[in-house]
């Protein structure tokens, strides 16, 4: 199956996920915590492996 490119100039990278992990809030800064997870979705951090790139013009 084919990664979708985003139509903008630049260089696209193609990964293979290797590790995920969900944000652990008890180790964030507690000056971030209320202004930018306010609703608490905290992120999903990837790790990964590039598989190819690809220049568009």
């Amino acid at each position: 199956m084919a990664s979708p490119i985003i139509d903008i100039p630049g260089y696209h990278f193609e990964c293979r996920i290797v590790y995920k992990t969900a944000m652990d809030p008890e180790f964030l800064d507690a000056a971030y915590d209320g202004s930018l997870y306010s609703d608490k979705d905290y992120h999903t951090l990837y790790f990964g492996e590039i598989t190819a790139c690809y220049k568009t013009e």
